[in-house]
């Protein structure tokens, strides 16, 4: 039986709605007649249920993990910054200036002297005494720089400073801590007095400071090795001097400036730069060996005046274009220039061979502009061997009154040729006068002009 819990009557079983009032009947169960179909049947669902549920509700899908990854890194970066502030905010600026004397006297003279400066941009300054001095070396040493800090340190904090000497030798040397890593805006000056009665063997090395070195007439050196990493190089030799080996001139992506007058050296002059600039001026200058150059991208001018080159030059450059302008100048070995892709430029006045030499010129896609002006004879014979890819070659030769015997041949890819020989008047040539037609090979001259798809142009 079925009893309402509305008027308390009693139905039969499985009535829904009372006989007598009309409710709802619902169906009382009673816990303690039936426990286990209660744990069963509701409790243990309803938990597994949920459970269920829940761990679905938590499991993160893959996105969101990578949201918070990107969160994290946000995070990170964030305090990475905020951290960098904190400390460039907590940092100070102060200004260092400080002298440094170091003089070196004895009655042994040091013959080999070695440099060596990582000051960050600082200007090395090489000079010579004016006037007599006691001491062999004079350096004064002024560092003058800002830098930021906890508080203010000494000049040996940021730089490890070494002066050794001997009878025979001088090594000089500022080196920055490896520590010290904070950017430096460095007005420091280290200068370097020479006496000018010592031939010195001097090795100049600096990490990214520009070294300049002004010598005065009279100054001789057994050799002048100077070496910087980012800096520039200045070289004035005023005259008079005696290199009785080597200068090598080399920087990193400095500039290479020299001015060379009325000097000797005695083996070979080297110049090379990675990405900077060669800018080299010779006036009287007499090389018994080589004359090397060398730029990774750079541009090359050479002027040479009354200079004489016994044994040949070379230029070479990746992209940089090469100027070369001599006058009166002596040549005595070949002329090799290879040019990765700018153009060369020649313009010659009056000069002597030794010998017969070969004028390689090699241009990679740059135009090659070779003009020829002789008042007297050479002396030799030239053979003109140039060859460039896709640039042009102009080649013009005037001899007012003199025959140049040469041979040139020119190779072009897809540029053109020009040929100009000029002299309205004639050719002297071994007391011969010559015309612009009798050049068969046999009097010295001959003519080999190709190109892939350019033009040939032939003036006389």
């Amino acid at each position: 039986m079925t009893y309402c819990s509305n008027c308390g009557a009693n139905n039969e079983s499985g009535t829904i709605y009372c006989f007598n009032c009309g409710s709802k009947i619902e169906i009382l169960v009673q816990p303690s007649q039936q426990p286990e179909k209660y744990v069963e049947e509701v409790d243990v669902p309803q938990y597994t249920s949920n459970n269920d549920r829940m761990n679905k509700s938590i499991q993160p899908k893959p996105i969101l993990k990578h949201k918070a990854g990107k969160i994290f890194a946000i995070v990170l970066i964030v305090l990475i910054v905020s951290s960098g502030a904190s400390l460039l905010a907590s940092s100070v600026q102060f200004e260092m200036q400080e002298d440094r004397i170091y003089t070196y006297g004895s009655e042994e003279i040091p013959i080999e002297l070695a440099f060596t400066f990582d000051v960050s941009s600082a200007k090395i300054v090489f000079q010579f005494n004016s006037s007599p001095i006691e001491d062999i070396i004079k350096i004064e040493a002024n560092f003058d720089f800002e830098a930021r800090g906890n508080e203010k340190c000494s000049l040996e904090e940021f730089y490890d400073i070494v002066w050794e000497t001997s009878e025979t030798s001088v090594l000089f040397g500022v080196y920055q801590n490896e520590w010290f890593h904070w950017a430096m805006w460095d007005q420091s000056i280290i200068t370097v007095t020479l006496r000018n009665d010592i031939v010195f063997d001097l090795d100049i090395d600096t990490g990214s400071g520009s070294v300049l070195f002004d010598v005065p007439e009279g100054i001789n050196f057994s050799n002048l090795d100077i070496y910087t990493g980012s800096g520039s190089i200045y070289l004035d030799l005023n005259g008079s001097s005696i290199i009785t080996n080597d200068i090598n001139l080399g920087t990193g992506s400095g500039n290479i400036h020299a001015d060379i007058k009325n000097t000797t050296i005695k083996n070979s002059l080297e110049a090379d730069t990675g990405s900077g600039s060669l800018d080299l001026v010779f006036d009287d200058l007499d090389l018994a060996n080589t004359l090397n150059l060398k730029t990774g991208s750079g541009t090359m001018v050479i002027s040479s005046i009354n200079s004489k080159f016994s044994n040949g030059i070379t230029s070479n450059t990746g992209s940089g274009s090469v100027w070369y302008k001599l006058t009166n100048t002596t040549l005595g070995g070949d002329f090799d220039v290879d040019i990765g892709s700018g153009g060369f430029n020649l313009i010659s006045e009056d000069i002597t061979l030794l010998n017969n030499i070969n004028w390689d010129i090699d241009g990679g896609s740059g135009n090659i502009n070779i003009d020829i002006i002789q008042h007297h004879s050479l002396g030799s014979l030239i053979t003109g061997d140039i060859e460039t890819g896709s640039g042009r070659v102009i080649l013009n030769l005037d001899m007012n009154s003199t025959i140049v015997p040469s041979n040139w041949e020119c190779d072009v890819g897809s540029g053109d040729v020009s040929f100009n020989l000029e002299n309205p008047i004639g050719y002297n040539f071994m007391d011969e006068t010559l015309t612009s037609q009798s050049f068969d090979g046999t009097t010295g001259f001959d003519l080999f002009l190709e190109t892939g798809s350019g033009n040939i142009d032939i003036n006389n």
